[in-house]
């Protein structure tokens, strides 16, 4: 495991605008060979805009200390997994647990502004404590829910991520009186709502998206932006909102309704998916791309399909991360060698699947 960080790293620091920043890799299993073996004791020894590198363990990864306020994400550092779904040996997963004094959560304190989170599976709520703004979660998923707990944000983004809490509250972004502006949602898969407690100084823009939830998909929200979107199981909702070639399996009219307005949508109709059936949730067996002659094909607002594979942010089921290569496997070609000597080591990488 520690050629596989190494050369990992080799990597990343090859790619632009990283050079300044100091690549730290972290590993809970204790044969990883890491230069860390607690999320804790890495995120301690970093300062703003060094990277992370978690192996992917499927063993919680966490920064609680037992004491309140050292428990908050307070720092801007980039979080490198490995996807929620990689096609690799031993595809484990880099997985973070809460890291809360008094609740089950995942906080993000002031500090965190500027935070990049790339192939992280998040099995415990992830919640703002303070105004954060800036913040990336791509190729995520997000086993309970994602809250800006009634505080102020601005410029989060994402992207290519799984929203997995089954018809509940997958992302809350209003609350009395907060203000969430210029937030992005693209190529994510929701198995429940969005809720925006009718908040009206909060907005986003919803692009290339799939919900596959039953309750009422867009809950309160309000004053945003939705396009390229396929909404499988339940009608859409949402006010004051701009609807742009979507495509709803329901026959019910969203686009005008509730001071909304909208062009290109198309209702009642499937888009055919290559192997999905109308009232399931998200599962990894599934295949989401478009079959031949699919009503979404070139049909979305950039001229490409609506829904999840379409746009240009290259989502893939396997969910891996996109800015670094894959180390598929690793075989060790002796079972021995002498102290100081030579171990041979076949270790194939692989760009990451983009499709």
């Amino acid at each position: 495991m520690k050629n596989l960080f190494i050369l990992a790293a080799i990597f990343f620091l090859s790619l632009p605008n990283t050079t300044q920043a100091t690549v730290r890799t972290v590993s809970n299993d204790g044969s990883g060979g890491s230069q860390y073996s607690t999320l804790l004791a890495a995120y301690n020894a970093s300062v703003n805009g060094d990277t992370l590198m978690l192996e992917g363990t499927n063993v919680p990864y966490h920064i609680y200390t037992g004491v309140y306020l050292a428990n908050f994400w307070n720092k801007s550092l980039t979080v490198i997994g490995i996807g929620f779904n990689p096609d690799k040996d031993l595809a484990r997963k880099s997985i973070i647990n809460h890291n809360a004094y008094y609740g089950e959560a995942f906080y993000f304190g002031a500090g965190a502004s500027g935070s990049r989170f790339y192939g992280i599976e998040f099995i415990t709520q992830v919640n703002m404590n303070a105004t954060v703004n800036n913040v990336l979660f791509e190729d995520c998923k997000f086993n309970t829910n994602f809250t800006f707990a009634g505080n102020n944000a601005s410029g989060f983004a994402f992207v290519n991520c799984i929203f997995d809490h089954d018809n509940s509250v997958n992302l809350q972004i209003g609350s009395t009186g907060n203000a969430v502006t210029n937030l992005t949602v693209m190529n994510c898969v929701f198995d429940g709502h969005i809720q925006g407690n009718s908040n009206i100084y909060s907005s986003m823009t919803i692009d290339h998206c799939l919900f596959l939830g039953g309750a009422t998909l867009l809950t309160g929200v309000m004053n945003s932006l939705i396009k390229n979107c396929v909404f499988m199981n339940s009608v859409p909702g949402a006010t004051n909102s701009n609807w742009l070639n979507n495509m709803s399996v329901n026959p019910t009219q969203f686009d005008n309704q509730n001071g909304c307005t909208g062009s290109g949508n198309i209702l009642g109709t499937n888009p055919n998916m290559v192997n999905y059936t109308l009232g399931n949730y998200y599962s990894k067996l599934h295949d989401y791309h478009l079959q031949p002659g699919s009503p979404a094909i070139a049909m979305a607002t950039d001229g490409t399909d609506i829904g999840i594979h379409g746009g240009f942010s290259k989502f893939s089921e396997r969910g891996e991360v996109l800015i670094t290569p894959i180390i598929r496997s690793i075989n060790i070609n002796q079972t021995n060698a002498a102290p100081g000597g030579t171990i041979n080591v076949n270790i194939h990488a692989a760009k990451p699947n983009d499709q």
